[in-house]
């Protein structure tokens, strides 16, 4: 099945070619490349890299203006005022990104596969290594349908990619083939809805996997059991490695964790549930349904629209976008508590508010990267702006790049 955002490309596509009777092929312009200045389209996806002082932002053009998105990497020399070097172009719809900074690549899930069928998605691989003659160049990977969500083990040598009703495992060395869990469809006798598994993300011990879901029961796959893909291609295990469907949930999103906990976004209600799940054992035989509440520590109330999570071990803090409020949720780690709010709504937008007008649910803070415990990049996946934010005062001290 296509995923929505297809179908609205695809309609919007025909729709125009109906109105034009000599209409180009290419109704849709490619992105412009430009760094002076840059152009940003739905930022989706931040990465940042202090050893090479990079920011990467991946451009998911989600709103369809141009016929494919981009990589633009700008230089943080002075993290105040990033400068873009360079920009090339990837598929559109672009997911999340893992950056391997020691080894030079730059991961995205993608799901505008070039597949007429459209049964078959991509991952990307995108060279990072300056030194390299293949610099900035994009290869592309099989995946699944609508993959989504990154993680990587941390000894960095595989990588698991969330799809559509699917979880899938890749050896970093190769990335020619993968290894499929298919959840399961049914639990306790009731149908699973599996369309909107998006997200997931390692446990603390990386024994589990857990794998977020938009609309019914998440899961949690047992790591050891999800073993690696031997050759190239696609490799079925089955459903066997998912040892727990989890209830009590109504909408996960975005999964982080640190050394002790693992954190969940829940949308409705909007809220963030820390979870212990070190006692967690494989099961031995079916699949197991569990509530979470025997998992939670802690709830901590969240804005609208909660997407994307970063988690700060090092300083006791976790991030949270609330797309729909535009603000960011500060919370302390220790305490487990809100401990401030970062409002990014740009100054058109504040303006455009108190006139009383609508506007696209504002710039709708999205992606989050931290460079060297000085600064959080925060996307505007509505506006195609980011705001920097000082960590020590806890404001935004820019945002970029300026209006046209």
């Amino acid at each position: 099945m296509l995923s929505l955002l297809k179908h609205f490309k695809i309609m919007m596509l025909l729709s125009l070619m109906a109105l034009a009777s000599c209409a180009d092929a290419n109704i849709f312009s490619e992105i412009p490349l430009s760094i002076d200045p840059p152009v940003l389209a739905n930022p989706i996806a931040l990465a940042v890299s202090p050893t090479r002082q990079k920011l990467y932002v991946i451009n998911a053009d989600s709103r369809v203006r141009y016929s494919d998105g981009s990589l633009v990497v700008f230089s943080l020399a002075d993290p105040l005022n990033p400068q873009a070097e360079q920009a090339v172009s990837v598929p559109s719809f672009s997911g999340e990104v893992y950056l391997d900074d020691a080894a030079g690549w730059l991961y995205v899930t993608n799901r505008d596969s070039e597949n007429e069928q459209d049964t078959q998605d991509t991952l990307l691989r995108i060279n990072i290594d300056e030194a390299s003659p293949n610099y900035l160049q994009v290869e592309s990977f099989a995946s699944a349908e609508n993959p989504f969500g990154l993680d990587v083990l941390s000894d960095l040598s595989s990588l698991f990619v969330s799809a559509q009703g699917e979880t899938l495992r890749y050896s970093t060395g190769d990335l020619s083939g993968f290894s499929v869990v298919a959840l399961p469809e049914t639990v306790g006798g009731e149908d699973v809805d599996l369309e909107q598994t998006r997200q997931l993300g390692l446990t603390p011990n990386e024994e589990f996997l857990w794998v977020s879901n938009l609309v019914d029961l998440s899961f949690l796959i047992h790591v050891p059991s999800m073993t690696a893909p031997t050759g190239s291609g696609r490799q079925e295990l089955g459903s066997s490695a998912v040892d727990y469907a989890v209830s009590g949930t109504v909408a996960t999103r975005d999964v982080g964790r640190d050394s002790r906990f693992l954190y969940v976004i829940e949308a409705v209600p909007s809220m963030l549930r820390v979870l212990d799940v070190d006692d967690l054992v494989a099961v031995d035989g079916p699949l197991q349904l569990i509530d979470i509440a025997t998992l939670q520590v802690a709830t901590i109330p969240l804005g609208g629209d909660p997407i994307k999570l970063l988690v700060d071990e090092a300083n006791s803090r976790l991030y949270v976008s609330n797309r729909s409020s535009d603000y960011i949720s500060v919370i302390d780690t220790d305490l487990l508590e809100n401990v401030a709010y970062i409002s990014i709504s740009t100054p058109e937008v504040e303006e455009t508010l108190e006139e009383g007008l609508a506007i696209d649910d504002g710039d709708q803070v999205f992606a989050l990267a931290i460079y060297n415990n000085q600064y959080l990049y925060a996307s505007h996946l509505e506006t195609s702006k980011i705001s920097i934010i000082d960590l020590n005062t806890l404001q935004v001290v820019k945002t970029f790049p300026d209006s046209e």
